[in-house]
C-alpha cells in the first residue's frame, strides 16, 4: 500500500512580504499625516462630511485630514451613516 500525500492547496500557503494596497496607502497616509492618533475634533468632522458630500475618495480624505487612511475609512462610515440617519436622529431628539 501507498503512504498518502498530502496535497496542499497553492492559496492556502501564507504570502510573506506582501502587503495589499489599502495596506501600503494606510503605511502612505500615517507617513504623510500630522493628525494620526490624535482625537477627531469637531472641525475634522465637519470637513470630513463636507468632502463626503463632494464625492472624495478616503485617500484623498486622510491626506487632507492628516489622518492615517484606516482611521478615515471608520470615521467615513459613521459619518455617512449619521447623514443617511439625520432626519430619524433629529424625530428622535425631539421627543
Amino acid at each position: 500500500m501507498a503512504a498518502k500525500t498530502k496535497v496542499a492547496s497553492i492559496q492556502a500557503g501564507r504570502r510573506t512580504g506582501h502587503k495589499s494596497r489599502v495596506a501600503l496607502l494606510n503605511d502612505e497616509c500615517k507617513r504623510r499625516g500630522w493628525n494620526v492618533g490624535a482625537a477627531w475634533s469637531d472641525d475634522d468632522v465637519s470637513e470630513l462630511a463636507n468632502m463626503i458630500g463632494k464625492d472624495a475618495t478616503t485617500y484623498e480624505m486622510a491626506l487632507t485630514l492628516g489622518r492615517s487612511y484606516y482611521a478615515t475609512q471608520s470615521a467615513r462610515s459613521h459619518v455617512r451613516f449619521a447623514m443617511n440617519h439625520a432626519e430619524i436622529f433629529r424625530r428622535l431628539v425631539r421627543r
